[in-house]
This record gives C-alpha cells, sequence and structure tokens, in this order.
C-alpha cells in the first residue's frame, strides 16, 4: 500500500483513496436474543462459523472484509484491486449473507435475521493510530453506506441508486423507501432500492464483465447438514487423509525421507563445492566460513589425537606382541609424547585464531607421522632371520605398519584433507624406501622382484582408496557443516519473523491472548473464549468530527481530515502505554469512536482498581482532547459511556483473527456514549456503586431511555475539584 505520511510533528498515516468501490454493512437483527440461548463456548463458535461462512463467501465475491463490530459486518469490492463488476459481488454476497443466516433460524429456532445496506462510491483506505491496527475505510459514501445498512429491512439487501446504475439491470429490484425509516436518507434525500431476485438477463449481463462472479449453491447441498452447510465442512471430509490417503504422520516421514534423500543426491553432485570449496584443497572460498569450520572441527583435536596414538599403540602391539613395546628407542617415544602435548596446548592456546592453530596443527601432525614412521623402523631393523624369509617378513611387516598408520589417519577428522594426504604419502613412501633399502640389502634378489612389484601394487591401491575416502569424509563434513550454516541462519530469520509476527499479532489481539496462541502452537486452530464477570466498558466519541470531515480538492479529498483523527488516537494510545492504564486494553476504533476494556485478562479485579483505571482514562481523554484543540484551533469534545458487567470475549475468525467482546454489558456501555452529552462522562448505577465509596463524585442524570433497555436511572461521573479542564463540564 502506498502512504501518505508528513514527516513533521505528525505521526505517520497510511492512507490510500480507491475510485469506484461498493460497500457492504450487514447487522445481525436479534443478535441479543441469539446470544442468550447460548453459554460463551457456543457464541463464541456460532460467531466463529459463521462469520468463517463470510469471510469465504467474500473471497468468492472478491470482496475484502473491512472489520466484525460485534455482530456487525462490513466489507468492501474493490480493493485492493479494482472489480469490474464490484456491485453485482457485493449484492451476491448480500444475498448469500442472507441465506446463511435463514440456516442460522432454522438451526437454533431463534427469531434472527440480517438487514444488509449497499453504497457504491470511492473511499479513502488504511489505517490510524498505534495500537490494535484494523484495516478501515473513511468517507462520506461509507457513511452512506452505513445507513444504508440501519435504514434497510430484515431479510432484504437495501441499495443505493448508484449502486443500481452499477448493476446494469442483473436484478429484478422494487423501491426501497429508505427515507421513511431513515432520518438521514430523508435528509440526504438518497433514494434507495431493495433486491428482488436476478432477472432473467443475470447471466448474460456477468459475462460481459472480466470476473465472473461465483455463488454458493446453497440449494444444491442435499444430504448434508444445516450446520455443516453453513460452516462449509462435511463431517466426510473432516480428519480425512491429508495427502493420498497417508496420515499426518506419514506425510512427515515421506517430507524428512525426502530431504535426506536430497541432502544424499546433493553431495554427489559437483555444483556445490564449485559454489562454496575450492576444487583441490577443499577449503571453503569465504575465510569467514572456512574460520568457523577450523574452531568447530578443532575442538576435539585433543580427543583424536589421544586416539590416534592409542590407535597405532593397540595395532601394533598386538601385531608384533607387547614384548615391542620393550624395543620402542626412548628418544622417539619422547618425541610423540612432547609432539601430541605440543598439539594439545597450542589447539587450546590458539582456538581463537583459526588460519595460525590450522597451520601449526598440521605441520605437528606431519612431524608425528614422521617420528612414527622412524619407530616402526627401528623396531623393523631389529627383527633377525634368514634373508629370503626376512625379507618376504619385512615386506608384509612393513605393509602391515603402513596399514595401521595410514587407517589411524582416517580417525583424526579434525584435520583436513590436505594435511592427511601429506601424512599418507609420507607412511607410503616410507614403506617404498624401507622394502627398497631391504630388497638392495640382499644379494641375491631377482627372485623377488615379483613380490616387491605386488607390494608396490598393493601400497598404491591402498593409498588411492584411502585417500578418496578421506576426500569424501572431508566433503561430507564441509557438506555437513554448510547445512549446520544454513540451519542456523534459518533458525536466527525464524526466530526474528516469530519475534515480528508475535509483535504484529500483539497489535492485533490482546497481549495475554496474543501469548495464548504464541506459547501453544496446538491452540492456533482451538477457538479461544474466556467469560468475565467483571469486565469495564468504555466508549468515547469524538463530537463534531463529522462537520469537520470535508472531502474537497483543499484537504486532498479529506485526507487531512484523516490525518488530524489519526492524530487525536494516536495519542490516545500513547496514553495506554503508561502504567497506570496497565489493566485497559483497546477494543477497536469504530470510525470515530474509540472503544477499551479492562478486567479482560483475568487478572484479580475483587478491588475493582480496573474500574477506577478507566474513570482515570476517560478524564485523560478529556485533557489531551483540550490540548489538541488548542494545537489545532478546533472544538471537538468527547462523549463518553461507561459501563460494568460480564462479557464474553474470544477470536473469530482464522485467516484475520479478530478479538472482541459480547454481551448485553457492551451494549448498555455503547448506549451509554450514543445517548450522553458531549463534554460528560455518563455512567451505568453499577459504575456509581463501585466508585462512589472510592471517594468520585456522581450527578443523577435521571432516567433516560435506552435501547433495548428501556428506563434506566444514569449518572454523570463529575470532575474533581480545581480540575482544569473546559471540556469536562
Amino acid at each position: 500500500m502506498q502512504d501518505t505520511h508528513e514527516e513533521r510533528m505528525f505521526h505517520k498515516i497510511y492512507i490510500r483513496k480507491y475510485e469506484d468501490i461498493s460497500i457492504l454493512f450487514a447487522d445481525i437483527c436479534g443478535f441479543t436474543n441469539l446470544a442468550s440461548e447460548y453459554n460463551p463456548k457456543d457464541l463464541v463458535l456460532m460467531l466463529n462459523e459463521l462469520f468463517a461462512r463470510f469471510d469465504k463467501v467474500a473471497s468468492i465475491h472478491q470482496c475484502m472484509r473491512i472489520k466484525i463490530l460485534g455482530d456487525c459486518y462490513y466489507c468492501v469490492c474493490g480493493v485492493p484491486e479494482y472489480q469490474k463488476n464490484h456491485a453485482i459481488n457485493t449484492v451476491e454476497m448480500g444475498r448469500d449473507m442472507i441465506e446463511a443466516i435463514r440456516l442460522v433460524r432454522e438451526m437454533t429456532l431463534v427469531n434472527v435475521n440480517m438487514r444488509v445496506g449497499i453504497h457504491t462510491g470511492k473511499a479513502h483506505c488504511g489505517v490510524l493510530g498505534l495500537k490494535k491496527w484494523q484495516f478501515d475505510v473513511w468517507s462520506n459514501d461509507v457513511t452512506l453506506a452505513n445507513q444504508m445498512e440501519s435504514g434497510g429491512l430484515p431479510g432484504r439487501v437495501h441499495i443505493t441508486d448508484a449502486t443500481r446504475k452499477y448493476l446494469k439491470g442483473a436484478y429484478i429490484l422494487e423501491e426501497g423507501n429508505g427515507a421513511s425509516r431513515s432520518k438521514f436518507l430523508e435528509k440526504e434525500k438518497i433514494k434507495t432500492w431493495l433486491v428482488v431476485d436476478r432477472s432473467p438477463d443475470y447471466d448474460m449481463i456477468c459475462e460481459e464483465t472480466t470476473n465472473h462472479p461465483l455463488t454458493i449453491p446453497w440449494k444444491s447441498t442435499r444430504g448434508i447438514s444445516k450446520q455443516e452447510r453453513l460452516t462449509g465442512m462435511s463431517t466426510r471430509t473432516r480428519g480425512a487423509s491429508t495427502r493420498n490417503g497417508l496420515s499426518e504422520e506419514e506425510v512427515l516421514v515421506d517430507n524428512v525421507d525426502s530431504h535426506l534423500r536430497q541432502g544424499i543426491q546433493a553431495i554427489h553432485q559437483e555444483n556445490w563445492k564449485s559454489m562454496y570449496c575450492k576444487e583441490w584443497s577443499l577449503k571453503y572460498k569465504q575465510l569467514r566460513v572456512e574460520n568457523k569450520f577450523v574452531r568447530m572441527k578443532y575442538k576435539d583435536i585433543p580427543f583424536q589425537v589421544t586416539l590416534y596414538v592409542v590407535t597405532v599403540s593397540i595395532c601394533t602391539g598386538i601385531k608384533f606382541g607387547w614384548a615391542s613395546l620393550n624395543m620402542f628407542s626412548f628418544i622417539p617415544q619422547m618425541f610423540i609424547l612432547i609432539t601430541s602435548i605440543m598439539i594439545f596446548i597450542l589447539t587450546r592456546v590458539l582456538i581463537k585464531y583459526a588460519r595460525l592453530v590450522g597451520m601449526v596443527t598440521s605441520v605437528l601432525f606431519v612431524l608425528l607421522s614422521m617420528q612414527i614412521v622412524v619407530l616402526m623402523g627401528m623396531y623393523q631393523s631389529k627383527l633377525s632371520c634368514d634373508l629370503e624369509s626376512c625379507f618376504k617378513n619385512s615386506y608384509t611387516d612393513f605393509f602391515e605398519i603402513f596399514e595401521i598408520c595410514t587407517l589411524a589417519t582416517c580417525v583424526i577428522l579434525s584435520v583436513d584433507f590436505m594435511t592427511k594426504l601429506v601424512m599418507s604419502l609420507i607412511y607410503f613412501s616410507s614403506f617404498i624406501v624401507l622394502i627398497t633399502m631391504k630388497l638392495l640389502s640382499i644379494d641375491n634378489n631377482q627372485n623377488l622382484f615379483s613380490t616387491y612389484a605386488n607390494f608396490c601394487v598393493l601400497a598404491c591401491v591402498t593409498l588411492l582408496l584411502l585417500v578418496f575416502s578421506t576426500r569424501r569424509s572431508e566433503l561430507i563434513s564441509r557438506y555437513d557443516f554448510i547445512w549446520k550454516l544454513q540451519a542456523l541462519d534459518e533458525q536466527l530469520q525464524m526466530k526474528r519473523k516469530h519475534e515480528q509476527n508475535r509483535s504484529v499479532l500483539e497489535n492485533i489481539l490482546p497481549s495475554h491472548v496474543a501469548k495464548h496462541f504464541v506459547e501453544d502452537a496446538t491452540s492456533v486452530s482451538k477457538l479461544y473464549h474466556e467469560s468475565r464477570d467483571n469486565a469495564c466498558i468504555m466508549f468515547a466519541t469524538l463530537t463534531a468530527f463529522d462537520k469537520f470531515y470535508i472531502e474537497c480538492d483543499g484537504n486532498n479529498e479529506g485526507v487531512e481530515c484523516l490525518r488530524l483523527l489519526n492524530e487525536i488516537i494516536s495519542d490516545f494510545d500513547q496514553i495506554l502505554d503508561r502504567s497506570e492504564f496497565k489493566k485497559i486494553e483497546k477494543i477497536k476504533t469504530i470510525s470515530t469512536t474509540y472503544m477499551v476494556a479492562s478486567g479482560l485478562a483475568g487478572e484479580e479485579c475483587a478491588d475493582n482498581s480496573h474500574v477506577e483505571a478507566i474513570a482515570l482514562f476517560a478524564r485523560e481523554l478529556l485533557l489531551k482532547l483540550e490540548s489538541i484543540n488548542i494545537h489545532s484551533f478546533n472544538d471537538f469534545n468527547l462523549r463518553i459511556g461507561i459501563n460494568v458487567g460480564p462479557v464474553v470475549a474470544g477470536v473469530i475468525g482464522s485467516d484475520k483473527p479478530h478479538y472482541d467482546i459480547w454481551g448485553n454489558s457492551v451494549n448498555v456501555a455503547s448506549r451509554m456514549d450514543s445517548g450522553g452529552v458531549a463534554g460528560r462522562i455518563q455512567v451505568t448505577e453499577e459504575v456509581k456503586t463501585i466508585l462512589e465509596p472510592l471517594g468520585y463524585k456522581f450527578e443523577c442524570r435521571g432516567q433516560i431511555n435506552v435501547k433495548g433497555k428501556g428506563m434506566m436511572t444514569t449518572f454523570f461521573l463529575l470532575p474533581p475539584e480545581n480540575y482544569e479542564c473546559e471540556l469536562y463540564k
């Protein structure tokens, strides 16, 4: 999305204007009756299934859900991409929503229905504020679409004349007479229509558009229960195999085996070697990677040196008998011991200097191999026998010594391939030199040349096999290290992405709800719901903003007005960051109404401190708005309503998770706002009963008619003494 923002004293605002879009508002009539029939878990389940169906229908009709406001759902078509048939798609969306609510009515036997209002025009789309971001739309056309819903009829799609023109005769319509049910529509002289059914030319008209609107075949789902038709799921498909009849566990094993096969195949490919390693030495081209590899390998060098020396000693002891230990010369033994100790110490001291420790250790290992050869030669020279048999035995002994030394070299995994190659060549050369010298020392040696040649060929083959094996082992080791580096890098990226997702999630959901989903991976597919018996709810509406909001060229078609609204909401959000308001959770903004609640996190509410926090927060909002008025030369005010009581809280929607609270207490709090007075904080008697013992003073307003509740006695929360705020009367 393009962002329109000003880098001065204002917060960033992300807004984009869209022309030719259709806006749909839908409200469930009789939702209070429906809510009373369900316990909290079942209510959230029902809402989740219903709104999930709406989301699915919206996706089919290229509509974008904007918000869920309690039992109100609104969406737009033509955002973010233009849809030529946006009006038809939106009408189809409304018709399918009414069909869905009819299924709910038949399934629950509760008298519920849905009013749908649609208008076509333009809107600014984006997000406002700093907390609980929700994509929203603003414009006079959005306001009109909202009024079309409230002025509509249950079970009917109510459209404006502007929308009718975009339908091009695709539907049979009748006059809606919306002005008789809405003062706003009457004042604005809006002509409205009600959709009766598709016209005979519907298919032909749809074919003229680029995107043919699809519909849900509700009436062709015979054999499927009403609940399954509502949720779009069938018990025959639930728990089905995930792929080709395999269970999830079998699919997981298949995936692991596939990755292992790919890894084995990759080792035999040459392209990765040329990408990462040098051709002959097999060292990594990147010095940084090579240094990491050396430091990792040389941590185990003391153990491998010990294993190397012990392996040679045991093998020679078994071959030549333990009496051979007495034949060892004292000086070569000391050299081997000193060299081994030097390798121990230097690898510990120089481990930080990867290149230096690699070179020094390689040199010391070469010296160690030479000393072992000298020691073996000294032992062999002490053997006595007749010339021919002694020569043949010497060949055998020398070859076995050569095999012992070269095979022992393979156990030193920490040494690089080139060092092992040099050590193997030393053993090979020593073997050839020793048997050659032995041959030349025999006078009658013509008959021994064939034996000599056989042993030379055998030694060459052994050397080549060991070199090939060592090189392959080095390749696997280095390839495995590259995998580890990539895995660590991916793990780091995943951790960063996890933190980003957590941050975004906490900006969508309350922190305790986000924590629930983040810490329990299995809970993502489960519904989240909770009941709170003593929640405090506050609605605060910015008055006179509708008069301030004007769409004209001088204010960028209303963007500058929205910039100020964004500033006000952002300042309100920043107040919530203060420690004294940590119990308060922002729920959402509804146009110019700011909604918060406290006592939702399950913290101890016995002292009613969460109710007092809401009262103090309401006063802070008035103080902040007065400061904004002074700096922006405006005369905005706040109309605030507060109530306390039981609520149901939950998260609905899987693709677009939405946290909300429902219940009669929420409705009453909203009525305290809508039926309140600008500059006053109107509360119910329950709130007064809680706050009055804490020193708060109230003024009885008397009885007022509250929609859905009848006559109620309400009170105004009075400001404290010496409270300097002109807005707070």
